[in-house]
């Protein structure tokens, strides 16, 4: 456990030490704000939902979320320096610990660049607040606003981003162990974002249920908030899951050649 605890503190210094994280989720607030503020005298909530619906920049979360830490993996490999650590301790413990930092850093950097995009409305002099009961069938963290609790509307979108960059990084890092490259961690997770807008919009046959961007823009997929958080929760953890299983099996395998 004492070895695990050095690794976790290790890949942690890696990520957010790191002045890429840092780059990464400021630029991405910055353009984004830049982008999606072409109007005057509006909401922050209307400006946050326009953010969320302008599918054109999301090439900036995504490599906002992977950029810092899903390409570890690779220089690891590259350098040896993988099979010096478990040869030193559980492959295992290697593994979570990879994974662990890659949730943590990837959601990071989409929180930290929402609070940038709310803090920049802020100064920009937008309105903080003024419901839109038109979006209300929409999106689930609108629940909130029906006890007029703001705070728990932007907390809402706030976990749909991180849960997005959580699951953007542990992809990239996956697909890094498959295919031993940088830039194979830091695009192919949008690339797949983009893959399954395009087929949803071509085919329409991708449940909303199983959509990363549904549970990034908190889309409503049942009735009720509950049901809502657990679907977006779950269904997240079930990915990371997968993708656990999956690397771990790969780094197992690299260790071994």
């Amino acid at each position: 456990m004492v070895i695990f605890k050095k690794m976790l503190w290790i890949d942690f210094r890696r990520a957010f030490f790191n002045p890429i994280f840092w780059i990464c989720s400021v630029a991405n607030a910055v353009i984004y704000f830049a982008v999606c503020t072409a109007g005057v005298g509006r909401t922050i909530n209307e400006f946050i939902i326009e953010s969320n619906l302008s599918g054109d920049l999301v090439v900036l979360c995504v490599l906002g979320s992977t950029l810092p830490f899903a390409g570890v993996f690779y220089k690891d490999y590259s350098s040896k320096f993988i099979k010096m650590l478990c040869v030193r301790s559980n492959y295992i413990y290697y593994v979570a610990s990879k994974i662990i930092i890659a949730v943590l850093s990837g959601g990071s950097s989409m929180v930290l660049s929402r609070i940038i995009i709310i803090l920049l409305g802020y100064i920009k002099g937008y309105e903080a607040f003024v419901p839109d009961e038109s979006l209300n069938y929409i999106f689930w963290s609108t629940y909130f606003l029906e006890d007029g609790n703001v705070i728990g509307y932007f907390g809402a979108m706030l976990l749909g981003s991180f849960l997005a960059g959580a699951f953007w990084c542990v992809l990239g890092i996956t697909v890094s162990a498959y295919i031993p490259n940088s830039y194979v961690a830091y695009f192919i997770p949008y690339i797949v974002m983009l893959m399954e807008k395009l087929f949803n919009e071509l085919f329409e046959f991708i449940p909303d249920e199983i959509k990363i961007g549904s549970i990034w823009v908190c889309e409503r997929v049942t009735d009720g908030l509950i049901g809502n958080l657990i679907w977006c929760i779950s269904t997240t953890l079930i990915y990371i899951l997968i993708f656990s299983i999956l690397f771990g099996y790969k780094v197992n395998r690299r260790i071994s050649e």
